[in-house]
C-alpha cells in the first residue's frame, strides 16, 4: 500500500512555477500536469491542481494546524510514495527541498504528525 503526505500551503502558488520546481530538482511532469521523481525502483507522484482545498473535507485538519502553527492554509500538495525501494526517503527530499522554499507550508503524515517548515528541516525520516 502507497503511503500519502499533504503539503498544506498558505499561498498561491502557479501551475507553472510548480511545475518548474519539479523539474529543477530532476522531476517529471506527466500528461495531466502532476509531478513525479524516479530513482530506480522508488518513486512518488505529486498532485498540485492550484485550485483552493476544500476546507469542510479538511475541517478537522485545518483547525489543528491554525491551533498549532497559527496558519490558514488554501492549499493542497498531495504526495504519494510506493512502496518499492526508498520511495518514502525520496518524498521526505522532496517535502524538505519545497518546504525550505516555500515556508508557508506545513506537512502531514499518514500517522496523523504534522512538521512546520522549520520542523521539517531535522527530521531523519517520515512514516
Amino acid at each position: 500500500m502507497s503511503r500519502h503526505y499533504i503539503i498544506f500551503k498558505s499561498n498561491h502558488l502557479l501551475k507553472d512555477d510548480f511545475h518548474e520546481f519539479i523539474r529543477s530538482y530532476g522531476g517529471g511532469i506527466n500528461g495531466v500536469g502532476h509531478g513525479f521523481f524516479k530513482n530506480n525502483n522508488a518513486i512518488i507522484w505529486i498532485s498540485y491542481g492550484g485550485d483552493k482545498l476544500d476546507k469542510i473535507f479538511y475541517k478537522n485538519e485545518l483547525a489543528l494546524m491554525n491551533k498549532k502553527y497559527n496558519t490558514f492554509p488554501d492549499y493542497d500538495i498531495v504526495i504519494e510514495a510506493s512502496n518499492y525501494g526508498n520511495s518514502k526517503s525520496l518524498a521526505l527530499d522532496f517535502c524538505k527541498n519545497f518546504m525550505s522554499k516555500y515556508s508557508d507550508t506545513v506537512l502531514y503524515d499518514n500517522n496523523g504528525n504534522y512538521y512546520s517548515s522549520l520542523e521539517i528541516k531535522n527530521l531523519k525520516n517520515i512514516k
